[in-house]
């Protein structure tokens, strides 16, 4: 039995050298071997967990870490291992619980330890990130994995001195490693240095082309600057991110590459988020004009939506799970590369136009109500913050600073915010004794038909980046987004130094400051002062 032991001990070292040098093959059938002899070895089922998750397989990495946990419940690296499957698909509270569960046996294991931090950073909790990244600190000043992310914290803080200085205490102690680099690049950004920014991202995928994001990332730098021709094929790489969406999809559908569509079917899936599908279908036209038929695949909140704006289209929800393949398609496109074939030419051509269309008797049902109870002041409607987004710390603006705005007694606010922060306006109008509207009537968790005919019915939105600006963007209303610093919350698609919106004429761009919020609020709150005053002169 120890001569047994032993020998699976030389299987499973050669096995993780394999593993390290990137022979995934070699290091799984290693495994296997040892698994034969020894059915649950943790080490072994460990390290089938981590190559299911470097080859992407993250379904089947959940499943055998959830299995050989069921077997050895406190074994720490199989809850770590979890944790860092589960923060490669997002699932944030769930991968906080594996690496706290690590952390019971093993209380000073540092790795696991920025894992922790990292998973608390990622969903926004940078106190308990800090609290975290300075612990690691403490027990080893000079590890990598925390100085980058005391970095990202620090930047995500718009604390620019701090992250200055483990930069400069990352590049004392000559660190080479991605992250290292990655957390420098992003500095650069923040700073508005896109070109050193570039070179560091192009010195990460030199690294190893395993790097996805470094690849996506450096394509975003030419995204930002409006390169669209020089940044998709980068960008395209997003395919690859461990994202917690799909993207490549109906793959024995032959892909669209910008082929005569004349007498052709074509099936257009949503890729993204809700609001980057808004924003790709202000390029859909294009292919209404050249395509005989036309089928698009969205989430099930969009779909009475684009089918009254789009009456020649059928529109599929997603949860339909609809047999795609049995339907004779000749072509299949991401809905996000419509812009790779047609953002320039309808740029250059002025094209970009409304295209959405809430329900007009829905519209006007909507603004009589408001105006039965509120008068006739202006209807503004005002959305703070993106709660499912990644860096939500960064894009959403604190509540206090829109004080002053909502309580002007010369217009009627309307409460736009949806998800888990809806309740959260909710109580601060409620504390403040405001006068709030807050339709119950209008269920963003069922569709956007009505949701959208409550924009139309209004005079101003004013939303942070988020679904409401792409909606209220869409459908031609005025609007006032209030874009994020450039940096790790900043969306490439509202570009660099512009308040012009190329997709969305009715919109205006207004761009933060990193750490000025308060001042650009203020700003903010001028211009409005001066819309209300038009507007009510105007009404009378």
């Amino acid at each position: 039995m120890i001569e047994d032991s032993e020998n699976n001990l030389s299987i499973i070292k050669e096995a993780f050298e394999q593993f390290q040098n990137g022979d995934f093959v070699s290091s799984k059938k290693n495994c296997e071997r040892v698994l034969l002899d020894s059915k649950n070895n943790p080490d072994a089922l460990n390290l089938l967990i981590l190559i299911s998750r470097s080859t992407k397989k993250l379904g089947k990495a959940e499943e055998v870490a959830k299995l050989a946990l069921k077997e050895h419940p406190d074994h720490a690296f199989l809850s770590n291992s979890l944790g860092l499957v589960l923060m490669d698909q997002r699932r944030f509270p769930e991968a906080i619980s594996a690496f706290k569960r690590a952390l019971e046996s093993k209380k000073n294991r540092i790795e696991i330890i920025c894992n922790l931090g990292f998973a608390h950073y990622e969903f926004g909790e940078m106190d308990e990130a800090e609290l975290l990244f300075k612990k690691a600190l403490v027990i080893d000043p000079n590890y990598s994995r925390a100085i980058s992310g005391y970095i990202n914290l620090s930047i995500t803080k718009f604390d620019f001195v701090t992250a200055k200085q483990f930069i400069n205490l990352g590049n004392k102690l000559e660190l080479s490693d991605p992250d290292f680099i990655t957390a420098k690049a992003i500095y650069f950004l923040c700073k508005g240095d896109l070109k050193n920014s570039y070179d560091l991202f192009n010195r990460v995928v030199g690294i190893s082309k395993e790097y996805a994001d470094a690849v996506v990332n450096r394509g975003l730098i030419n995204l930002i600057q409006g390169n669209i021709n020089d940044g998709w094929e980068d960008f395209s790489l997003r395919r690859k991110r461990r994202w917690n969406r799909s993207i490549e999809r109906y793959n024995k559908i032959i892909k669209w590459e910008g082929q005569s569509l004349k007498d052709k079917k074509i099936l257009i899936w949503s890729e993204q988020g809700l609001g980057e599908v808004i924003l790709s279908l202000s390029l859909l036209h294009n292919i209404v004009s050249i395509s005989d038929q036309i089928i698009i695949e969205c989430d099930h909140k969009l779909v009475k939506l684009l089918a009254y704006s789009f009456p020649g289209i059928k529109v599929i929800s997603k949860n339909d799970k609809a047999n795609f393949y049995n339907m004779n398609f000749d072509f299949q496109s991401s809905s996000f590369e419509l812009i790779k074939f047609f953002y320039n030419k309808n740029k250059t051509e002025n094209r970009f136009t409304t295209y959405l269309h809430a329900s007009v008797s829905k519209v006007n049902r909507i603004r009589d109500k408001y105006k039965s109870f509120y008068g006739d002041l202006p209807l503004v409607g005002i959305s703070w913050a993106s709660p499912s987004a990644a860096h939500s710390y960064t894009k959403n603006i604190p509540l206090n600073l829109w004080d002053e705005l909502v309580s002007s007694k010369k217009v009627s606010i309307v409460n736009l915010q949806y998800g888990r922060s809806r309740e959260e306006l909710e109580q601060f109008y409620s504390d403040k004794n405001y006068n709030l509207i807050n339709d119950g009537e209008v269920n963003t968790d069922r569709s956007f038909d009505e949701f959208a005919a409550q924009i139309n019915a209004l005079d101003l939105v004013i939303s942070v980046s988020n679904t409401t600006a792409h909606l209220s963007g869409g459908l031609g209303q005025k609007t006032w987004v209030l874009v994020p610093p450039i940096g790790p919350s900043s969306m490439w698609y509202w570009f660099y130094n512009s308040s012009y919106c190329p997709w969305y004429p009715s919109v205006s761009l207004f761009r933060r400051t990193a750490g000025k919020d308060k001042e650009f609020m203020n700003n903010i709150y001028c211009k409005f002062k001066l819309w209300v005053d038009d507007k009510n002169l105007k009404n009378h």
